[in-house]
C-alpha cells in the first residue's frame, strides 16, 4: 500500500519550517501548478494531486536506479514514510545563479546538466499567457530540485505592442543564466523539472 502523504516539519536552509507556519516563497504544486500543501517522496502537491503524487513516489521507489529519496542528513523518523523533500523554488535569476555557484563548487549538480526554457501559463480564460523563464537543476545527494521562475511579464497574443519587448526580456535572462552556466562549466539542456506520471498501461 502507498504511504499516505505526511504533514511535515521542514530543515530549510533559511530556517525551520513548522507545520502551520506561512512558507518563506511560494512552493507550486508540480502537477496543477496550486500552492502546494503536502510532500510525498520528493514531490509537493496540492489536496487534489495527491494520488498523483503518490502515484509518481510509488513509481519511483520500484524503479530500478531511480535516485533515492533519502537524505542522510536528515535524522528524522517517520512511521508511513522514510523521507520527504520540497525543492527549493527562486523567483529571481539573481539569487538562483548564487544557489547555481555554490552547489557547482560543492559538486552537488547532478551530471551537471541545468535545463533552461520558457514558460507560458494561460490566465484569465485563456485571454492572455503569463510568462516565465523558467531553469533548475537536481541536487546529487538528495534528488531535491532547485529551480528558479523568473516572471517576464504577459503576453497579450497578437497585436500586444510591448510583445517584442517581452521577448527581448526572456531571452536576456536566458542567455544570463547560459553564460553563468558555461562559466561553472555545466551543460544547458531545455525542458523543465515536472514529475512524470506513470504510465498504466497502452492507451
Amino acid at each position: 500500500m502507498a504511504a499516505k502523504p505526511t504533514r511535515l516539519r521542514i530543515n530549510t536552509r533559511r530556517g525551520l519550517l513548522a507545520l502551520g507556519d506561512p512558507p518563506p516563497t511560494r512552493i507550486a504544486c508540480a502537477f496543477c501548478g496550486g500552492p502546494a500543501q503536502i510532500a510525498t517522496g520528493r514531490i509537493a502537491a496540492c489536496a487534489g494531486c495527491t494520488v498523483h503524487a503518490l502515484e509518481t513516489a510509488a513509481h519511483l521507489a520500484d524503479t530500478p536506479g531511480a535516485p533515492s529519496t533519502a537524505d542522510p542528513g536528515d535524522t528524522r523518523t517517520m512511521s508511513n514514510d522514510t523521507s520527504s523533500h520540497i525543492g527549493v523554488l527562486f523567483h529571481d535569476v539573481g539569487e538562483f545563479l548564487q544557489e547555481l555557484a555554490i552547489d557547482t563548487q560543492a559538486e552537488a549538480i547532478e551530471r551537471r546538466i541545468v535545463r533552461v526554457t520558457e514558460m507560458f501559463t494561460p490566465a484569465m480564460n485563456g485571454t492572455f499567457q503569463r510568462v516565465h523563464v523558467v531553469a533548475g537543476y537536481i541536487e546529487r545527494e538528495c534528488g531535491r530540485p532547485v529551480q528558479v521562475e523568473h516572471y517576464v511579464g504577459d503576453d497579450w497574443g497578437e497585436g500586444f505592442n510591448e510583445r517584442e519587448q517581452l521577448v527581448d526580456r526572456a531571452v536576456q535572462l536566458k542567455d544570463r543564466i547560459q553564460r553563468a552556466c558555461e562559466g561553472h562549466g555545466l551543460q544547458v539542456r531545455g525542458g523543465a523539472l515536472r514529475p512524470v506520471r506513470p504510465a498504466r498501461g497502452r492507451p
